[in-house]
């Protein structure tokens, strides 16, 4: 008997993944070494950027030819991806003017809260973005599509996955 295999328990740990790398750009942001943070949120956004076009050109468009799609049209997702994509370049901009400012500690501790205080919205965008895709898109892929499409599709996403992070990884290894 041929296993099965889930998109949906595939993408959840790609979500993890992304959560854990934002979290270390957080803890590189919160002890003022900016440098670190700005490489954790380029390896970030390297990472995202290879999830995101793997669901716009390949998840995205399986979903919208399906008979039965879950709660949310195939479009909501695509402008979450839009308005996340927005939000990290308004974030990536704060941090490089945070960096090339000349400020004192507590304008530099001040202007840190502020930045994290945006990327709140971004974190909570990315959050109920993910639990939409989990608890409805991923789903009716796993109930709707064949297994052979979903191992095919899954596995040359994992192996351009695993060396994205492999390589974003290696990058700041000596970061956090």
């Amino acid at each position: 008997m041929t296993k099965k295999v889930s998109v949906v328990e595939q993408i959840a740990s790609c979500h993890q993944q992304l959560d854990e790398i934002f979290l270390l750009h957080q803890e590189a942001l919160i002890q003022g070494q900016l440098q670190d943070a700005s490489s954790i949120l380029k390896a970030y956004n390297a990472c995202h950027t290879v999830h995101m076009q793997f669901e716009d050109e390949v998840l995205l468009p399986k979903y919208a030819s399906l008979e039965e799609q879950g709660k949310w049209g195939a479009t909501l997702y695509q402008q979450e991806h839009h308005k996340i994509h927005n939000l990290y370049e308004k974030i990536e901009q704060g941090l490089l003017w945070l960096m090339e400012q000349s400020l004192n500690s507590s304008q530099l501790r001040r202007n840190i809260i502020n930045l994290l205080d945006r990327e709140k919205s971004f974190k909570g965008l990315c959050e109920h973005h993910q639990e939409r895709e989990e608890s409805s898109l991923l789903i009716e892929l796993d109930r709707q599509v064949n297994n052979e499409w979903r191992e095919e599709k899954l596995n040359l996403f994992l192996q351009q996955w695993q060396q994205t992070m492999d390589k974003e990884m290696e990058e700041i290894k000596d970061r956090i």
